[in-house]
């Protein structure tokens, strides 16, 4: 029968703890890979150790040594398998340093089991045993030392040299092993007498908690690259390990009191602690899994929702700049929010086809990179890895598809481990090193593509987590918003190459608007041209033969005046010129920038000017009911004048051929709403057809030989952009009626750029 107290029930903890973490990280590991080999022989090591000590109660009797020795075999086997396992997981390569420590192990190994210079019968106390240490002791216990310190100083040097996760992991596995050491040193202290509490008798469960640290450190940050999830045998097993553990507990520290209540019976009360807790365990880790997985699921779908309306946020916003700008802070900032972590950077890089480069457009968080950051368009390791490699892994099928959606770095180390990869091509193992560096350089964890139809439209760079590593989730949620992102970009770089396209034909149509002025003043301005050339002509010719010929004051007087009201003209006519270049410059040079307050009977006045001879030659009367009270109006004074330029030549056009057509202008507050001014544009022409009444503001629309189809549309999105409305009434013989419905400027209100 086993004897429980701190002594056995700590090496029992220790058995179990280290044989669980050795079995999980070989089964969850690579079978084939020698690191994991390597932990998971140095854990069975330990928990033969454990094995053994449980063993050596206080009366234990090992009379042929074969408890002792095997109890050794683990204990010299430890520490040379710490010294491996830490080269291998610092991947260095140390062949003497192996083959001198598996040496010394062998050395002592064999004075352990064929002579009696290592141990030597046993050694009872009142609380344990413990095998007798003989001659050569001292030398394994240096030998133990060595190595251990050896370990955790390569440990030490590499958590200096390196950064982010990497660090992290190294830290946490030399901390956690420092501590299970120094817990372990109370089996070496106990061979000398020493009981040093806290050490004895509490020590050995420092391993334990080593082990507890381990996991902790392979759940939060992949040490070993082994990625765990909360899955319901991880759930039972530590239900079960609780149903076990506590009545074994109990039995071993009120072992004393229950022999002393219930004699030879004092196994029962530990015995039915078991049956209640194994008989109420599975519903506790049925209500236990059922809780943590609607918390998961909870947490998936509160996290889907949000990128769910952030994608739509996304598509409706029509500026490429500002959508790189918002996807990296969405990021960096919904992480801080929600989840209390910090992201260091988010950067996007996107591709700049004029240029044939992808351009670093915007970066956010703690740590963000340089603007001054471009890569060529095709030679670089981003665009090699996803568009030539990746298509490489799929068509052999080496891994699952979604396992290459998000490239981390990590998995850039295994790829060029892969040989079956490598042999694929000759380029293909300098582009990863190359990747691997690039993605250094930018302090990047991880790569997210972003994919229009078959183009890398560009890619988002992620930076470390504050805390643990990127969950498979967390990967999958980046790729959606990836792809929500190159459909958001792609959707607003359209949007503004149509703006683009639709301000050149805007502009096409204001020239050919400002064509026809042209045409309609060359008219205005060749008559007063010809008045005086031809004045100034005759004057010259006249006075010159009127000179010589007068010879009396009366007739001299008569001369001047005569050539005084010549002048006159010419200086009328002139005055004329200047007007109409005047009318022509104001509406060219019409402001277009910042929305204030306008007159709006100055505005009509000033638009009329530009049309006033065809309207003086088609003999159309023009009028206007304006109050002189009338608010001004919130808006850009050009844009309007365009606005009312449009109906007017309209007007004109719908009236081609009439002799007696009227424009009626009329303006007025209205009556339910005096923040908002109505302004109606009549005309008498033919009028339109309801067919096309309804796509008169349509962009292109024209049922003109010549028309461009721009004018309304360009009228339509002035009144909008002024927060206004226009509405058309019009019958076919009965005349066109626009209605315009603008703003009243208030004072001290905003008004901001166009």
């Amino acid at each position: 029968m086993i004897y429980f107290n701190h002594f056995t029930f700590s090496a029992l903890l220790t058995l179990i703890t280290t044989f669980l973490l050795g079995f999980f990280v070989l089964l969850r590991g690579r079978w084939k890979k020698r690191l994991y080999q390597t932990f998971a022989l140095y854990c069975f090591s330990i928990s033969l150790w454990g094995f053994c000590v449980v063993k050596f109660s206080p009366n234990f009797q090992d009379p042929t040594l074969i408890w002792g020795r095997t109890l050794h075999l683990g204990a010299i086997l430890i520490p040379a398998l710490f010294v491996h396992f830490v080269l291998e997981f610092l991947g260095e390569k140390n062949r003497k340093i192996l083959i001198f420590t598996y040496s010394a192990a062998t050395i002592f190994l064999i004075f352990n089991f064929f002579t009696q210079l290592l141990i030597r019968g046993i050694v009872n106390k009142p609380s344990y045993s413990y095998p007798n240490p003989s001659g050569i002791y001292p030398l394994y216990f240096i030998f133990f030392i060595v190595c251990v310190i050896y370990g955790l100083y390569k440990l030490f040097r590499a958590s200096l040299v390196t950064s982010g996760i990497r660090r992290n992991q190294i830290r946490y596995l030399l901390w956690f092993s420092i501590f299970g050491y120094l817990g372990g040193l109370k089996n070496f202290m106990i061979l000398v007498g020493l009981e040093v509490f806290p050490i004895y008798p509490y020590g050995t469960y420092a391993i334990s908690l080593y082990n507890i640290g381990v996991i902790y450190a392979i759940i939060t940050y992949r040490l070993m690259d082994i990625a765990v999830v909360m899955t319901r045998g991880g759930v039972l097993a530590g239900t079960y390990a609780f149903i076990i553990g506590v009545p074994a507990l109990v039995a071993s520290v009120a072992r004393p009191w229950l022999v002393g209540i219930m004699d030879r019976f004092w196994w029962v009360p530990p015995l039915g602690l078991f049956a209640g807790l194994a008989l109420v365990g599975p519903f506790v880790a049925l209500f236990l899994i059922r809780k943590i997985e609607a918390k998961q699921r909870e947490k998936e779908l509160r996290a889907e929702e949000h990128l769910e309306r952030t994608a739509q946020g996304m598509i409706e916003i029509d500026s490429v700049q500002r959508l790189v700008k918002l996807i990296p802070r969405y990021l960096t900032k919904f992480y801080y929010a929600n989840l209390d972590i910090s992201i260091t950077h988010a950067t996007i890089f996107l591709l700049d086809r004029d240029r044939g480069e992808y351009v670093l457009k915007s970066t956010s968080g703690i740590r963000r990179i340089s603007l001054e950051r471009t890569l060529p368009e095709k030679e670089n390791p981003f665009y090699i890895w996803f568009k030539k490699i990746v298509p490489l892994i799929i068509e052999k099928r080496f891994v699952r598809r979604r396992e290459l959606d998000v490239l981390q770095r990590e998995d850039i180390d295994f790829w060029l481990k892969e040989e079956r990869l490598l042999r694929l091509g000759d380029y293909i193992k300098p582009a990863l090193m190359e990747l691997k560096k690039l993605m250094v350089e930018l302090r990047a964890v991880l790569c997210v593509p972003s994919y229009y139809q078959e183009g890398l439209l560009g890619f988002l760079i992620l930076g470390e987590k504050e805390k643990g590593l990127f969950r498979p989730q967390e990967l999958s949620l980046f790729f959606r918003l990836s792809r929500y992102a190159g459909l958001a970009i792609r959707s607003a770089q359209l949007s503004q190459d149509l703006q683009q396209a639709y301000a050149s034909v805007a502009q096409a149509d204001r020239l050919s608007s400002m064509g026809q002025l042209a045409a309609s003043f060359a008219h205005e301005i060749n008559n007063p041209v010809a008045i005086i050339i031809s004045g100034v002509e005759l004057s010259l010719v006249t006075m010159r033969e009127d000179l010589l010929k007068v010879s009396s004051v009366e007739e001299k007087e008569k001369l001047i005046k005569y050539t005084e009201d010549k002048l006159e003209k010419i200086k009328s006519e002139a005055f004329r010129i200047s007007h109409i270049i005047e009318r022509i410059m104001g509406y060219v040079k019409a402001p277009m920038g910042d929305f204030t307050s306008v007159g709006l009977e100055d505005l009509i006045e000033a638009t009329l000017g530009l049309v006033e001879h065809p309207l003086r030659k088609n003999q159309i009367n023009v009028v206007k009911e304006i109050p002189k009270d009338l608010p001004q109006i919130r808006g850009i004074a050009g844009e309007l004048q365009e606005v009312f330029l449009n109906l007017f030549n309209n007007a004109l056009e719908a009236m081609d051929g009439e002799t007696s057509g009227s424009i009626n202008i009329l303006a007025r507050t209205l009556g339910n709403n005096p923040e908002m001014v109505e302004i109606k544009v009549s005309d008498t022409g033919r009028g339109i057809s309801p067919e096309n009444l309804r796509k008169i503001f349509d962009f292109l629309f024209t049922t003109k030989l010549q028309g461009t189809g721009v004018g309304l549309s360009v009228v339509y999105n002035i009144i909008k952009k002024h927060d206004g409305t226009i509405d058309v009434e019009s019958g076919v013989g009965k005349g066109t009626t626009f209605t315009i419905r603008l703003p009243v400027w208030k004072e001290g209100r905003e008004g901001g750029k166009g």
